[in-house]
């Protein structure tokens, strides 16, 4: 009898649904306005690591900006730009 290694559950999901109002959002609207492009980029890079692991992430900011600076790449985004956008979102209610 042959033993084959069952595929391990996926963690998370493989996709998430994005509205196609999502620029008409006033938040995001206000979020671009403020830190045009890189701010929604930075906002969607965070959602995808939130959502690659089912609907929320236990990560300290630090480190949560690091992910987000080597996921985009440190020659479009520093750490304290990402922090700041961080910031804005929370204040704002993203």
């Amino acid at each position: 009898m042959s033993r084959t290694a069952g595929r391990r559950p996926k963690k998370g999901l493989d996709w998430f649904k994005k509205d196609v109002d999502y620029y008409e959002d006033f938040k995001v609207m206000d979020l671009i306005n403020e830190y045009g492009p890189l701010g929604s980029t930075i906002f969607d890079c965070i959602l995808c690591m939130i959502y690659r692991e089912g609907y929320y992430l236990e990560l300290p900011i630090d480190k949560l900006c690091l992910a987000v600076v080597r996921s985009i790449g440190s020659k479009w985004v520093k750490k304290h730009q990402v922090m700041q956008v961080i910031q804005y979102c929370a204040d704002i209610g993203l």
